[in-house]
């Protein structure tokens, strides 16, 4: 700057982007954006920080929290099912080993192979 010359912010900064680099900035509290004007500032904020946009930490808490509830739920439903197939499986199997196939009597007519009840009725009679 030449002495006793005029003072401007161009003669200072010497070319355009040593005076962009000049000028003040507004910095975002919240996240540490800059912008060129308080109002650039303020809209952001308000647009990107505002309450009813963002969601408090708590809230989003209790919203994992209820969804992690809501798959445990799901997984108890899931394991009773599954114990229950498997209660069922090992049933038929018992059932299986009971009736045990025999091989047909010949003497008995056809309607009559593989009926439950003969079965029952023959235990019934080894018992007495």
């Amino acid at each position: 700057m030449a002495a006793g010359g005029p003072h401007t912010l161009a003669s200072e900064a010497g070319d355009g982007i040593a005076y962009m680099h000049k000028r003040r900035s507004f910095t975002c509290r919240y996240c540490g954006e800059s912008f060129g004007s308080m109002a650039s500032l303020a809209a952001h904020i308000s647009w990107r920080h505002s309450q009813k946009r963002q969601k408090s930490r708590e809230e989003r808490i209790i919203e994992l929290l209820e969804e992690l509830l809501a798959e445990v739920k799901a997984l108890r439903q899931d394991l009773k099912s599954l114990k229950l197939v498997e209660y069922t499986r090992r049933t038929e199997e018992k059932v299986r080993e009971i009736r045990q196939e025999r091989p047909p009597d010949k003497k008995l007519p056809s309607f009559l192979i593989g009926n439950p009840w003969l079965d029952i009725l023959s235990r019934r009679a080894e018992s007495d």
